[in-house]
C-alpha cells in the first residue's frame, strides 16, 4: 500500500477516497430522506427540461431558490433531469455521492500541490470524506448548490495554485482559476470568500507584490462587479416576499451567527449535534458586550491570528486556517445571506474542507518529525477516522426513513419545534394518528401553523369537513418566501373537497398568479373548470403544464379527466353537493 502510494499517488488517493465513500453512504443510497421523501426540488416543473434553462437563469427563478441567485447548479439538474426520471432516486443519490467524492479528491489534490508526502492528502481527504457533518448535504438534492459551489471554490483554488511564480508564458492555469471562479458565483455565494484564500495563498508563496496584485486583479474586478447582481436582482415581490428585518438586525444576527461558533467547533472536531436545527439551540445575542460574544469572539481572533502567523513562517498550515474562517463570511449575517436559517450545518460543510486542509499540514508535520511523541499524536488523528466514519455511517443509517431520521433528531434535541412537527407529519403519513397528534402538538411547539396545515390536508382527504375547516383557520398565516404558498393551497383543496367550486377557484387564482409554475395547482383547477363544463379553458391550461412538465404526474391527471369529461354524454352534467351555508362562512372567514 506505501509502495503504490508512492508511485501513483493520485490514482490511489483516488481509489480509497471513492471506496470509502461508497462503503459510508451505502447504507442509505436511494433512501436518504429527505431525498427520497417525495417532496423534492427535481419535481420542480421548471427542472423537467433542458428547454427552461432561459426561466432558470432569469430573475423569476430565485422564487423557488430562497430569493438567491445561483442559476447553474439548477441549470445542471435540469440538463440531468432531460435524461433521468426525478424518481429515479439511486442515480440521484448517486450523483451526490460522486460529488462529494470529487470535492475529497479536489482537497487531497490541493494538499499534494504543496507537500511531496503522499499520506497527508490522504488523511485530509480521507477527514473531509467521512465527516458526519457532509450527510446534511449529501442526502439532500435541494443543497446541491453547497456541493457544487465547493467544487468550484476547490477547483480554482487548486488551478490558482498551480500557477507559476511568474508570468514566463501564458497563464493557463490562472485563466482557468478565473474561469472557474466566474461560473461557481453563480452557483453559490460561497465563491464571494475565494479572493481571501487566493490572498493567503500568496502571502504564503510570496511570488512579490507586484506579481501578487497582477493575478489577484482579476478576481477583485469580478467580486466587485457581480456582488451588485446578488444583492439587487431580486424576484417580483408578487412571487417572492424576503425577510423584513428591523433596524440593527444585521448587528443582531452577526453575533448569533457567532454565537454558534461553539457548536460548529463541536460538530467539526467531534462530530457531535449533527443534524440538530442548530437555529434552536444556539442562543441569541443583542449586545455587544455580552461576554459569550466577546469570549467567542477572541477565539475567532485567535485561529485567525494562528493562521496568519503560519502564513507569516510560511506554513501552508495557516491556509487552511484562513480557508476555514473566511468561506463563513457570507453567511455571517442574515440580512446578508436573507433566509430564515441564519445558523446551519450545511454551512460548514466548506468550513470542513479548510479543516481537512490544516490538519493534513499537522499530519505533514508530525510525520517528518522525529521525536516519538509527535508520531504518537499523528497516530490518534489517523484513528479518529474511523470514529468519524461510523459517526457518518449512523448518521445515514436512521436517514433511511423520515421517522428514524427525526426520532434522532429529537433524541438529541426533545425540545426541537422542527424535529417534533416533522416527526408527526412522519407518523401522520404512515397513519398513526396518536403518535402524529403527540408530537405535532407537543409542548415544544409554539408555532401551529405546519402542524395545523397538516392535519387540515388529512381531514380533507378523509372528509372530515369541520376538523378540516377548524385546522385551515389556524393554518392561515403570510410569511416569507413564495406568495400565497400557505394556506391557500389549503384553502383550494379543502373547497374543491367539498364541492365550493367557486372558492376553490378563486384560492388557485392566487396561487397561480404568483406562482405560474404551479402544476398541482393547474391541475385541480382544470379538474374545476371540467366540471364547470369549461372544456376549452381546461384544454388551454392542459396545454400550458405540458410545456413546462410534460411527463409529471399532475398532466397525466390532467389529460385523464379531460379525457373522461369528452367522453361523458353532453347532457350529463357533474352533481356538486355544497355545504352548508355556516360552515363555508366559518372556513373562510373565521
Amino acid at each position: 500500500m506505501r509502495d503504490l502510494l508512492r508511485r501513483h499517488p493520485g490514482v490511489m488517493t483516488g481509489a480509497v477516497l471513492g471506496a470509502t465513500t461508497f462503503v459510508t453512504y451505502a447504507v442509505c443510497l436511494g433512501k436518504a430522506y429527505p431525498l427520497a421523501s417525495g417532496d423534492s426540488i427535481l419535481d420542480l416543473p421548471l427542472l423537467s427540461s433542458w428547454r427552461h434553462l432561459p426561466s432558470i437563469f432569469s430573475s423569476d427563478f430565485m422564487m423557488f431558490s430562497e430569493g438567491q441567485f445561483r442559476p447553474t447548479g439548477y441549470a445542471l439538474l435540469a440538463l440531468l433531469r432531460s435524461v433521468i426520471d426525478a424518481d429515479a432516486v439511486i442515480l440521484w443519490h448517486l450523483l451526490l455521492v460522486a460529488l462529494h467524492w470529487l470535492n475529497a479528491c479536489l482537497m487531497a489534490g490541493l494538499v499534494r500541490l504543496i507537500t511531496r508526502d503522499a499520506w497527508s492528502p490522504l488523511f485530509a481527504g480521507l477527514l473531509f470524506a467521512v465527516h458526519p457533518v457532509a450527510t446534511v448535504v449529501v442526502n439532500d438534492v435541494a443543497l446541491f448548490h453547497h456541493l457544487l459551489g465547493l467544487t468550484f471554490y476547490l477547483a480554482s483554488l487548486q488551478a490558482f495554485l498551480r500557477t507559476e511564480p511568474a508570468h514566463r508564458s501564458f497563464p493557463i492555469w490562472l485563466v482557468a482559476s478565473v474561469g472557474l471562479f466566474l461560473v461557481g458565483l453563480t452557483v453559490s455565494k460561497l465563491l464571494f470568500s475565494l479572493p481571501l484564500a487566493l490572498v493567503a495563498c500568496e502571502g504564503y508563496r510570496r511570488p512579490g507584490w507586484r506579481v501578487a496584485v497582477a493575478r489577484l486583479s482579476p478576481f477583485m474586478v469580478i467580486t466587485l462587479a457581480a456582488a451588485p447582481i446578488w444583492w439587487l436582482v431580486k424576484p417580483h415581490p408578487l412571487h417572492f416576499s424576503y425577510i423584513l428585518f428591523p433596524p440593527g438586525a444585521t448587528w443582531f444576527t452577526f453575533y448569533s451567527v457567532v454565537s454558534a461558533t461553539e457548536w460548529y467547533a463541536r460538530g467539526l472536531l467531534l462530530g457531535w449535534g449533527i443534524p440538530v436545527p442548530l437555529h434552536e439551540v444556539v442562543p441569541q445575542i443583542y449586545s455587544a458586550t455580552e461576554p459569550r460574544l466577546i469570549g467567542l469572539v477572541l477565539i475567532l481572533l485567535t485561529v485567525l491570528t494562528a493562521g496568519l502567523v503560519l502564513l507569516r513562517r510560511r506554513r501552508w498550515g495557516g491556509l487552511g486556517l484562513v480557508v476555514l474562517l473566511a468561506v463563513m463570511i457570507p453567511f455571517a449575517s442574515t440580512t446578508w445571506n436573507s433566509v430564515l436559517d441564519y445558523v446551519s450545518w450545511k454551512y460548514i460543510y466548506a468550513a470542513l474542507a479548510g479543516l481537512a486542509l490544516f490538519l493534513g499540514w499537522v499530519i505533514d508535520e508530525l510525520q517528518s518529525s522525529h521525536r516519538l511523541q509527535a508520531r504518537r499524536i499523528g497516530v490518534v488523528l489517523w484513528l479518529c477516522l474511523p470514529v468519524l466514519a461510523w459517526q457518518q455511517i449512523r448518521v445515514n443509517g436512521v436517514s433511511t426513513s423520515a421517522v428514524d431520521y427525526w426520532e434522532y433528531v429529537t433524541t438529541l434535541n426533545p425540545r426541537s419545534e422542527v424535529g417534533n412537527v416533522a416527526l408527526g407529519q412522519a407518523f401522520l403519513a404512515r397513519g398513526d394518528e396518536d403518535r402524529a397528534r403527540a408530537h405535532l402538538f407537543a409542548p415544544a411547539v409554539k408555532q401551529l401553523y405546519d402542524s395545523a396545515a397538516t392535519w387540515c390536508r388529512y381531514y380533507t382527504r378523509k372528509g372530515d369537513l369541520l376538523p378540516a375547516a377548524i385546522h385551515l383557520r389556524m393554518a392561515v398565516r403570510r410569511g416569507s418566501g413564495l406568495q400565497f404558498g400557505y394556506a391557500e393551497p389549503l384553502m383550494a383543496e379543502l373547497m374543491y373537497a367539498v364541492g365550493a367550486h367557486d372558492h376553490a377557484e378563486a384560492a388557485l387564482g392566487k396561487v397561480l398568479t404568483a406562482n405560474p409554475y404551479d402544476i398541482e395547482a393547474m391541475a385541480l383547477l382544470a379538474t374545476i373548470w371540467c366540471d364547470k363544463g369549461h372544456i376549452r379553458a381546461a384544454e388551454k391550461l392542459l396545454r400550458r403544464a405540458e410545456e413546462l412538465a410534460p411527463h409529471a404526474d399532475a398532466v397525466r391527471r390532467m389529460r385523464l379527466v379531460l379525457r373522461q369529461r369528452q367522453e361523458e354524454i353532453p347532457d350529463d352534467e357533474t352533481l356538486v353537493d355544497p355545504p352548508a351555508p355556516s360552515w363555508l362562512r366559518y372556513a373562510t372567514q373565521g
